[in-house]
């Protein structure tokens, strides 16, 4: 799937932004009060479970800009730490081997953060792994690759398995005033890079087996990733546009939105959030799809009108041209009449 700004993810890590920002006291600022209002869904207090890089870049601009913290980043991946990845920091813990923990983060990392993906290669019997802007950064380069060390340097400690003294990280934004600060919060040695932002392991230290090794774990994890990957690229679309082909493929018997939010593998409710922020409804969609038929119909073919109700789901053909009269202001036998083809 090509990834835009669009490209919808997990919103853990925006609502674990939220908490940290509102316990530091800035959750009252105008345009993170504004954006939390925005995030949660008045109405029953539930929250959505994706959000669109968009949303989640702009969140963490208004944070930088409202919050004058260097640590910002690197304190928020410490408080997401391995266990705000969800299944993928399950799955994590449970590999057999670090080398394994970055296959699983550039296959899934996806579902976490889009914008930022992995690299990773053998050089001079090293283990080098290059932080990867997959989606523009902008103005929150530093504060996405600072998560992510944090993140990183979390899980690393969490395994046990690799020394301190076998990881490097090598920075391109690391200088002599904040190097302390990095080397606090990093488990391994940290020094400033020209060339790029990565992390170096020993060959040795990516082929440690790990004391949480547990196969079964990481199997039914990767089912659920794989799964949650699926569903994410189906959202990153226009949910809209991905229903109405569904209705117009069984408009005889068009599935309700309960049956097309399990689709979705979304609830009913987060169904009609997404929908709601096309613009859009089920029962809109639904509309759209049976006037676009039934207009194709009458214009293009000689399929009776009590054939063509049948054909969009209605129980009569009376019901039919009342919907049809509400849609054109016209009858369907006076709208054949004056738009035949």
């Amino acid at each position: 799937m090509q990834e835009t700004e669009d490209t919808k993810f997990s919103s853990l890590h925006a609502h674990v932004l939220l908490d940290f920002l509102a316990e530091e006291g800035h959750l009252q600022t105008s345009e993170i009060s504004e954006f939390t209002k925005q995030f949660t869904n008045a109405r029953d207090n539930t929250i959505d479970s994706t959000i669109a890089y968009r949303d989640f870049k702009h969140l963490i601009a208004i944070a930088l800009q409202h919050i004058p913290n260097p640590e910002l980043g690197l304190q928020f991946g410490n408080r997401i730490n391995i266990t705000g990845l969800s299944e993928l920091g399950l799955a994590s813990l449970a590999s057999s081997r670090p080398i394994e923990v970055l296959q699983l983060i550039q296959e899934f990392g996806c579902i976490i953060n889009p914008a930022l993906t992995i690299d990773y290669s053998q050089k001079n019997n090293q283990l080098h792994v290059a932080i990867v802007e997959a989606l523009p950064w902008d103005g929150t380069g530093t504060f996405m690759i600072d998560t992510f060390l944090a993140i990183v340097s979390s899980g690393l400690q969490a395994l046990n398995a690799v020394p301190q003294t076998h990881i490097h990280y090598h920075l391109k934004h690391i200088t002599p005033a904040n190097h302390s600060i990095y080397q606090r919060h990093l488990y391994g040695h940290v020094t400033a890079s020209q060339e790029g932002n990565e992390i170096i392991l020993s060959l040795r230290a990516g082929d440690i087996k790990t004391g949480f090794n547990n196969p079964s774990a990481v199997k039914f994890t990767t089912t659920v990733l794989e799964k949650q990957r699926g569903s994410l690229q189906h959202l990153s679309n226009s949910l809209s546009k991905q229903v109405k082909v569904i209705l117009e493929e069984d408009i005889e018997s068009p599935p309700n939105m309960e049956n097309l939010a399990q689709t979705f593998n979304l609830s009913a409710k987060s169904f009609e959030r997404h929908l709601k922020k096309e613009g859009t409804s089920y029962q809109q969609l639904l509309t759209q799809v049976r006037k676009k038929i039934a207009v194709n119909l009458l214009t293009s073919s000689n399929v009776s009108i009590i054939d063509i109700a049948t054909r969009l789901g209605y129980k009569d053909s009376s019901n039919f041209s009342k919907a049809f009269r509400d849609w054109t202001n016209q009858s369907p036998s006076n709208f054949r009449k004056s738009n035949r083809q």
